[in-house]
């Protein structure tokens, strides 16, 4: 919500080692390939009815975190 927001804001502004880690990470994602976690997907990973979905679920959930972190 908002108040969480405003906090982590408040926390990447004054706390160097938050910043430091939260720029970490934004790189990271920035370097993140799709089309190879995809393929990867199709590639290499067994079709059981426990990992059908499951790399779509991560590249979901790597979307809603870039945008996190962007935010």
């Amino acid at each position: 919500d908002e108040k969480d927001v405003k906090e982590l804001q408040t926390m990447y502004a004054d706390w160097p080692w938050f910043r430091e880690t939260i720029d970490l990470i934004a790189m990271i994602l920035s370097k993140t390939d799709f089309s190879i976690t995809k393929n990867y997907d199709d590639k290499l990973v067994d079709k059981t009815p426990e990992l059908i979905g499951l790399g779509d679920e991560v590249r979901a959930k790597l979307v809603k975190t870039r945008q996190a972190i962007l935010d």
